[in-house]
């Protein structure tokens, strides 16, 4: 009988098989930042399961998408205020026009 080697996930501690888990070296940088906000001893020595990086990923790609909605509502905002400067600058230059 094969045994089939066994590792332990950093984040949930479960052990896990090796089909189950990635090591954590060959995580993204950006996810692994996101990782040590929550589990400040992660370490790119040991493992994560799928899971767990599923989960980690998901919430990666939750803060990008918010950072590019808050983006794009300050453009929005900026945008507003310079066509509203626009009309305001419209209306003056024709009440210049129609006093003369």
């Amino acid at each position: 009988m094969v045994t089939q080697e066994t590792y332990v996930c950093q984040i949930c501690k479960e052990t896990k098989k090796q089909h189950e888990v990635v090591p954590a070296a060959s995580i993204h940088e950006s996810i692994g930042e996101v990782i040590r906000k929550e589990y400040p001893s992660w370490s790119r020595e040991g493992y994560i399961c799928h899971a767990d990086l599923n989960r980690f990923r998901a919430h990666y790609v939750r803060e990008i998408l918010e950072k590019e909605k808050d983006e794009l509502s300050t453009l929005e905002e900026k945008i507003a205020q310079s066509m509203k400067n626009m009309n305001i600058r419209q209306k003056i230059s024709i009440s210049n026009l129609t006093a003369s």
